[in-house]
């Protein structure tokens, strides 16, 4: 389980925190990034950064202070949309230095600037795959033999679910029920949401 821990909502002591409130329910991968809030999607223009001695002093915190020593720590960087590929190259040698297990440098503009990331800074790279967004959009495969080893297609999902509405609404609207059939069975998403298991503690458990 990878999960985002923003910027870390504060210092030291908030990372720490927020760390550990990760940890205990099992988390095994976190990232945690360079904005200063109010932060922005990686993708959008308009972000500020911490500064470089900031967010290694927030690395090492979270890297002494991880109550299990197999979390995975990512460091994410913006530095390529605020200032330059080379910029971020820096922050991630840094980043590494201070004690992060892998990287993740939003935005690359091509594959060349992706290529130049896993061959500059060797070790575990995160690749965010935003349809729509500045960083190229490749297959799991393509970015496996590029040399990231962890990727997210982190809205992929919502947008496609938010197209599929909108347009299930408008069938309805119109009355023309095209959309008809082209749907999982009520049955299959009863099978889905698990209700034979709960209407099983239903019936075992039925007062009378």
């Amino acid at each position: 389980m990878v999960l985002d821990a923003d910027n870390e909502y504060g210092d030291q002591k908030n990372i720490v925190h927020l760390l550990h409130s990760y940890e205990r329910p099992g988390a095994q991968a976190i990232f945690f990034e360079d904005q200063i809030s109010p932060k922005r999607c990686g993708h959008i223009a308009g972000k500020e950064l911490l500064s470089t001695a900031k967010m290694e002093a927030n690395i090492r915190a979270a890297a002494a202070e991880r109550l299990d020593p197999r979390t995975f720590l990512i460091a994410r960087t913006d530095a390529r949309e605020v200032y330059d590929l080379d910029e971020a190259v820096r922050r991630g040698d840094r980043y590494l230095k201070a004690g992060a297990d892998g990287l993740f440098i939003e935005a690359p503009l091509n594959v060349d600037e992706m290529e130049q990331i896993t061959r500059e800074l060797p070790t575990i790279h995160l690749a965010n795959m935003l349809e729509g967004g500045r960083t190229p959009l490749l297959s799991p495969a393509e970015l496996d033999q590029m040399g990231f080893r962890i990727v997210i297609y982190g809205i992929s999902m919502m947008m496609h679910a938010v197209k599929t509405m909108q347009a299930v609404l408008q069938d309805i609207a119109v009355g023309d029920f095209k959309l008809r059939g082209h749907r999982i069975g009520f049955e299959e998403f009863k099978d889905i949401v698990g209700m034979p298991y709960w209407s099983e503690i239903e019936d075992r458990y039925r007062s009378e």
